[in-house]
Parts: C-alpha cells; structure tokens; sequence
C-alpha cells in the first residue's frame, strides 16, 4: 500500500456507501477495448504466439501491435496515394525505405 492508507479507506468506504463495489478488469475499465472474434489458421496463431514469445509479449497484444502498424501503414498509403498528404513525396520515400 502506499504511504497513505487512511486516503485510500477512506475512498473505499466513499465508494461502497455510493453502491456495490466492482472489481475493475481489462474489459470494464472506461475505454477499453471492444472485443471481437476472427478465424485464424492454426499455423499462423502459432507463428504469432512464437514471435510474441520472442518480444516477450502475450500473443493477443502482439496481434493487436501488428494490426496498428499495419493500419498506419495501409492509411499512410492511401494517403500518398490519392494525394491526400501535402507532403506526399516525402511521405512516399520515408515509406520506401522503411
């Protein structure tokens, strides 16, 4: 516990007297993320749980990680692309040689 224990009875008791206490997970924190359920091939699922192993991640937050590069990566693109970005040739060659 921290240095003040008395600060954080006090919450606690605040918090029962406003209603019942809850334990808070990854799923009911305010901003979390919205659960989904994809198919994925044996094969793949495994290379994946390997390579997090590797990094020392858990496989979902390494599945997670790949989706957010991949989407970045996929909306830089467009950007450039459709000449969106109004620094598109820049943009064009930091993506080439990455």
């Amino acid at each position: 516990m921290g240095r003040h224990p008395e600060v954080l009875t006090e919450r606690f008791q605040t918090a029962r007297q406003q209603g019942p206490l809850r334990r808070l997970s990854q799923t009911n924190l305010p901003g979390a993320s919205e659960t989904v359920t994809i198919s994925i091939p044996p094969e793949e699922l495994n290379r994946a749980r390997s390579l997090a192993a590797k990094r020392g991640l858990r496989y979902q937050t390494y599945l997670k990680m790949l989706l957010h590069e991949a989407l970045d990566a996929e909306e830089k693109s467009s950007l450039v692309d459709f000449g969106v970005c109004p620094d598109a040739q820049r943009v064009s060659a930091i993506s080439q040689a990455s």
